[in-house]
């Protein structure tokens, strides 16, 4: 049955490569034919590639001088600009979490982070939870609501 397949496969790429021969050859033959061997056909070829010629350098030029322009005007600066560190006062903003948890989590080599969508019955509301985990310590922080695209998020990452 396998040896069936693999056969049917390489019968079809052969059959593909000879369609795609043939059709590279006649479209040569076609190409010569009518565009060079008959007079009248060769004088409009010959001005239609002239006039391709002009407009590819035309095009040329204005991309070669749009480039010269860019590199007299921005060619010497480097305005890529690395993010500060993150500082603890801004986690602790960001999580809600009290300055020696930051501490904590900090001082551990990796971090397990988790957020799980869930669902207040009290109040009707959607509450999700984010879960850090590190240096065997795990803290748990409900959130109103987060972005869609952070619930169901779990991973690990270096905490330095």
């Amino acid at each position: 049955m396998i040896i069936m397949k693999r056969a049917i496969k390489v019968i079809t790429s052969i059959i593909r490569l000879a369609l795609t021969l043939l059709l590279w050859i006649g479209s040569i033959v076609y190409l010569r034919r009518f565009l060079f061997e008959e007079p009248a056909a060769k004088k409009h070829t010959l001005s239609m590639f002239l006039f391709l010629a002009v407009v590819a350098l035309a095009i040329f030029m204005v991309i070669s001088g749009w480039r010269i322009y860019n590199f007299h005007k921005y060619g010497g600066r480097d305005r890529r600009k690395f993010a500060s560190p993150v500082t603890s006062y801004e986690i602790s903003r960001l999580f809600f979490l009290n300055a020696s948890a930051v501490k904590h989590l900090r001082e551990s080599p990796y971090l397990d982070l988790s957020v799980t969508e869930g669902y207040d019955n009290i109040n009707n509301t959607r509450k999700d939870v984010i879960t850090i985990s590190g240096n065997g310590r795990t803290y748990e922080i409900s959130s109103p609501e987060l972005s869609s695209e952070f619930i169901g998020y779990s991973g690990a990452m270096r905490s330095r």
